[in-house]
């Protein structure tokens, strides 16, 4: 398997856990079932997390096959926080801290 169907994969991978994900959602609010907002990993943070590593897969994915015009550059995407109790989305200092 070379590196373009390897990515492929991963991309596919996620968005089938994003579908499924989407699903339990769906079914959660259909049978009035709490369960799946009150787990010990939040709901959001996963959805969160898949939808941050899909975006990186496909912009990594992109530049390797040089899908980008070169007038127009990837921009890096900075981390998000996964803190739900924010408004915001920025890292609070102590996650900054974690990064680097």
């Amino acid at each position: 398997m070379n590196k373009c169907e390897r990515s492929q994969e991963a991309i596919n991978n996620l968005v089938e856990s994003l579908e499924k994900q989407y699903e339990a959602y769906k079914q959660a609010i259909n049978n009035h079932d709490d369960s799946l907002f009150t787990s010990k990993t939040s709901f959001s943070q996963e959805v969160r997390k898949n939808l941050m590593a899909l975006r990186s897969c496909i912009t990594r994915y992109s530049v390797h096959i040089e899908a980008i015009k070169k007038d127009c550059p990837v921009e890096a995407m900075p981390r998000i926080t996964y803190l739900e109790e924010r408004l915001g989305i920025a890292l609070t200092p102590k996650e900054t801290d974690e990064v680097m």
